[in-house]
């Protein structure tokens, strides 16, 4: 089973987060709005209605880790089937303990503008595409701040900063994505966040990684509602 007892996060949450703002998707000159860019960024989904793919998720625990006796690398594979508005179902040949709602297409960015301050924080140009740093901020207090790094050419988020708390404070989690592109759409190929040294007991020696790799992606099959009985 893919878990282990880290302190701060077990593999079921860690997955929710690093998938916490989607399995995302559009071209800029003058930078749009902070509240844009983000809302662009994470709804760019909108035109899949079912999809299919084969998952590989994984947990690399650094040396020395305090693992209760589990082995420092741990993978799971299955197959991910979705239809809107919320239908998943997970193939496997055994339990897979993870939520579902990971592999929902929502609307995720409207959500987001709608319930947090966003402000625009930077930007850069990298090989002539913009690059917009994003911060949002959930309205109320509570949770803290995500920042999200975002391509101002094809609305990808390349980068997510994310913070969980810790013992002291101030722990942040990393999430790196790399695409490729279906039908049109740009589709997760991996998405691998660094997991700090301090969730793995004081023998670890450096930082652990969680991914999730999505392959074979087949989008809008017209999947049925039996299927996923």
């Amino acid at each position: 089973m893919l878990s282990h007892r880290a302190p701060a996060l077990t593999a079921p949450r860690l997955l929710l987060v690093i998938l916490a703002a989607a399995l995302l998707t559009g071209a800029a000159s003058a930078a749009p709005p902070a509240k844009d860019i983000l809302r662009r960024a994470l709804n760019l989904h909108e035109g899949v209605q079912d999809y299919t793919a084969q998952v590989q998720a994984e947990i690399r625990a650094p040396e020395g880790a305090d693992l209760h006796g589990e082995d420092r690398v741990q993978t799971i594979a299955f197959k991910v089937l979705f239809k809107r508005p919320d239908k998943v179902k997970i193939e496997a040949n055994r339990p897979v303990v993870m939520p579902k709602q990971l592999f929902v297409f929502g609307n995720l960015g409207t959500l987001v503008a709608q319930n947090a301050d966003v402000t625009l924080i930077g930007e850069k140009t990298e090989n002539g595409v913009p690059i917009y740093a994003i911060k949002a901020v959930r309205r109320g207090g509570g949770g803290g701040s995500i920042l999200f790094w975002i391509n101002g050419e094809n609305w990808t988020v390349q980068r997510m900063q994310i913070p969980v708390g810790g013992p002291n404070g101030g722990l942040d989690l990393n999430v790196v994505w790399t695409y490729t592109q279906v039908q049109g759409f740009y589709v997760p190929q991996r998405i691998a966040v660094s997991l700090p040294k301090v969730m793995f007991g004081e023998g670890a020696q450096g930082n652990g990684e969680a991914s999730l790799t999505m392959t074979n992606w087949k989008i809008n099959v017209g999947l049925e509602d039996k299927q996923f009985e």
